[in-house]
């Protein structure tokens, strides 16, 4: 929106233009969240995911800023672009990450269910190396629930995983 005032000191043919934008929205998160996975810049994808999900639990019943399934898919892809780039090593937790907010999604945890986007891109994100780097961390975290204690090699977790886009 922009709004045109004009000062009493000044000539009155001099107008000031004053731009006012809209609050961020589950639109403005979700393409800023892209952005980042696109400039494999998880960790600012995920503190942007963060602030929206704090955001929306501050103002009850404001819709606005609740992340949906769209949302989530560009942080699982912010995940994914991270365990890609040339640092990926220091990027596994992205993973990990990455496999929490498919297996929150999956359970109910965010009020929204994953689709074919969700499962293509963690798909995508997997691979033998990061697969094995990711478990070790996530074994050490002792929790037995996910996809990666639950499978030891990684056709089982990608057969897990299609066999949950099945059930969907």
């Amino acid at each position: 929106a922009m709004e045109v005032s004009s000062h009493s000191n000044r000539s009155p043919k001099v107008h000031e233009t004053k731009w006012s934008l809209p609050e961020p929205n589950r639109f403005t998160y979700s393409l800023a969240i892209s952005t980042c996975a696109r400039c494999e810049q998880g960790d600012i994808a995920l503190l942007l995911l963060d602030k929206m999900t704090a955001l929306s639990n501050d103002i009850v019943g404001d819709t606005r800023t609740k992340p949906n399934t769209w949302v989530y898919n560009a942080a699982l892809l912010a995940c994914a672009e991270s365990n890609h780039s040339p640092c990926a090593k220091a990027n596994n937790n992205h993973l990990i990450t990455a496999f929490g907010i498919l297996e929150k999604m999956e359970n109910g945890g965010f009020d929204v269910a994953p689709d074919t986007v969700s499962y293509n891109t963690i798909l995508s994100a997997i691979d033998e190396s990061s697969f094995v780097s990711a478990k070790e961390l996530y074994d050490e975290s002792g929790n037995r629930k996910s996809y990666l204690s639950k499978h030891d090699d990684l056709m089982k977790i990608v057969v897990g995983i299609l066999d949950s886009m099945e059930a969907r």
